[in-house]
């Protein structure tokens, strides 16, 4: 009954033969005891696995008073030890695994099958307590003793297999690749393509394949997996699980329209099969809100995370799942221009983390850090500047030198050149390069980010001759790795002003002109951006004494942001700057007509008592 599913009967009648068989044999008896351990089965069966341990323990006793060490008594250990593992007491199993291992060996010697099969679960439980090294030295010890006594077969399969899954632990994908290839093969050969088990060491070599970087590959092999499952069980939590991580590899590959279709299709299946409030559909909702998110659907991808939130927080409470949800939340929010929400949810998540892991932690200071992106984006700049020093803090003690610490320095850099500490802007990005150049290397995008930023840093200090040097070096870098971009444009633009400032308006036309065709081919005409490219190449065409062309270089980038910005700051300023061409060409009609435009929208967006109003007042 208990194999056929039906553990409920199978307790009613295994209850009848124990009172029985206790009446005539007595409690002490090797058939009492072997219906004992039968009972103790139907009740695992039911997912009660403290009763069963209980039922366990109790056969035990009667075996070891009755017969010692026997090979009945190794097998209720096993069965102890696979409802230890049920309870999360992996430690207690570990032990009885051992003793009914050593039994064994006594009985049948270590080449014999019951003996690797036992080693083959005694590695599972050291593997549940986190020891991975020992779990591999273990699996190996099982698969040796089948190699020799059992050859190619579905076990030893399966030892190669959670081999495979231990080397995963252990971040040695090559390895895992290799001993999980053949385990596939070999069951391949046993039990055919179209198997169960043969799925699931198919799911398990793409997951390796991924973490070797190969995500196509992966991709490729997932689907293999899905094929088999969907013939053989149809809508299953393991078709799922596949569907999910084929979601996964199609984001790892910039693939975000094909992972949201799989990652639907997958939460379609999990919400069925184990309904909406599970562990396991909250998992799919968030990575299918991290989908939605990459295909620029911030809204909707908010409420998707608020999805998984209600479930995690119903299901788990405060839990490391819960908290990453609260901070991808804020990065959505932060997406969406509300930094005040972002501010809220990543303080609830830091204080879930805190209390999870710990302030030293990793992922703690990846919410400290988000949490300081969000207080920048708020305004309050020496909050913001504090909380990165918080992050750095821990990065330094728990990393050391690393991109993530080498990413915070570049955030401090940005926070004290909006406070106008250029000195310490300086000495903070000069650090984060040096950091990005000995992991990164000098020819990489992050590398790039940062020397843009230190030049601007220096331009602050009005060290332009070493600020233009340091754009180049930028420029350089950004040519080779991103060829033509809008970082390259931007590096471009931030050349032209440096040589404006070092009064090259010959040189400052040149490089202007090269940034704004490049954003023009990127970003197109009616660009915010390229509006403020098409206005600083006005004013270097401007100092080259050429006013008229000035003048229609101006009035380009107002056409610009009129459409683009409409009233604002930036369109106010290339009016005012439009104002003064006009009146170095003798216009003063002219000039006083739009002056008197930004002036009204200055005094609007800026009010009366500014001193850009004042500015254009005077």
């Amino acid at each position: 009954m208990i194999d056929l599913g039906n553990a409920d009967g199978a307790l009613d009648v295994l209850k009848r033969a124990l009172a029985m068989k206790e009446k005539i044999l007595g409690e002490y008896h090797e058939q009492t005891a072997v219906t004992i351990n039968d009972l103790a089965r139907a009740i695992s069966a039911q997912g009660d696995h403290e009763e069963a341990l209980s039922t366990y323990q109790r056969a035990l006793r009667i075996l070891e008073q009755v017969l010692g060490g026997s090979l009945l008594t190794t097998l209720v250990l096993h069965n102890m030890g696979h409802e230890m593992l049920e309870l999360d007491n992996a430690d207690d199993a570990v032990e009885v695994f051992r003793r009914a291992l050593a039994m064994e060996e006594k009985i049948l010697g270590e080449y014999h099958e019951s003996t690797a099969f036992t080693i083959h679960e005694l590695a599972r439980a050291i593997s549940a307590q986190g020891k991975h090294t020992e779990a591999l030295s273990t699996y190996q010890r099982a698969l040796r003793i089948r190699e020799q006594v059992l050859g190619e077969s579905q076990s030893t399969a399966s030892t190669l297999h959670c081999m495979g899954v231990e080397m995963m632990k252990m971040g040695n994908a090559d390895g895992a690749v290799d001993v999980l290839r053949r385990a596939l093969a070999m069951k391949e050969k046993i039990l055919g393509e179209y198997h169960e088990q043969t799925a699931v060491t198919i799911h398990e070599l793409a997951r390796a394949i991924s973490a070797q970087g190969n995500h196509e590959e992966a991709l490729s092999t997932y689907r293999r997996a899905l094929r088999i499952q969907e013939q053989v069980l149809g809508e299953s939590q393991s078709t799922a699980d596949t569907l999910h991580c084929m979601g996964q590899e199609m984001m790892k590959m910039g693939n975000a329209d094909g992972a949201v279709d799989v990652l639907r299709r997958a939460l379609a299946m999990k919400e069925k099969i184990l309904g909406e409030y599970h562990e396991q559909t909250a998992v799919t909702i968030h990575e299918l809100a991290c989908a939605i998110s990459a295909q620029g659907n911030h809204a909707e991808a908010l409420n998707t995370y608020q999805r998984a939130l209600r479930i995690r927080e119903q299901v788990l409470g405060e839990s490391q799942s819960t908290a990453t949800t609260l901070h991808c939340m804020g990065q959505e929010m932060m997406e969406m221009g509300n930094a005040d929400g972002a501010v809220d949810v990543l303080r609830r998540a830091l204080a879930m983390e805190e209390k999870i892991l710990g302030e030293y932690h990793e992922q703690t200071a990846v919410t400290i850090h988000e949490l300081a992106r969000a207080i920048s984006a708020q305004g309050n700049h020496e909050e913001a500047l504090s909380t990165y020093r918080r992050a750095l803090r821990i990065q330094e003690q728990v990393l050391g030198e690393s991109q993530s610490t080498a990413s915070t320095l570049h955030c401090m850099g940005q926070e004290m050149m909006e406070m106008g500490n250029a000195d310490g802007a300086v000495d903070v990005l000069r650090r984060a390069l040096a950091m990005k150049e000995k992991i990164l290397g000098e020819y990489h995008e992050q590398t790039a980010t940062t020397i843009h930023e230190l030049a601007r840093a220096i331009s602050a200090q009005g060290n332009h001759e070493e600020a233009l040097s340091t754009c180049r070096r930028a420029f350089r870098i950004r040519e080779q790795v991103l060829g033509e971009s809008q970082s390259t444009a931007s590096t471009l633009h931030c050349m032209g002003q440096e040589m404006m400032g070092m009064g090259n308006a010959d040189g400052a036309v040149d490089v202007l002109r090269r940034a704004l065709a490049m954003e023009e081919k990127i970003l197109g005409e009616y660009h915010e951006h390229t509006a403020v490219t098409i206005h600083d190449l006005a004013g270097a065409i401007s100092a080259q004494g050429n006013h008229a062309e000035a003048l229609s270089t101006y009035r380009r980038a107002l056409r610009i942001q009129e459409q683009v910005l409409g009233e604002s700051q930036s369109t106010a300023s290339t009016l005012h700057c439009m104002g003064q061409e006009m009146m170095l060409m003798g216009n003063a009609d002219g000039a006083v007509d739009v002056l008197r435009r930004a002036l009204a929208m200055e005094e609007k967006k800026l009010g009366e008592y500014h001193k850009q109003t004042a500015a254009t007042c005077t």
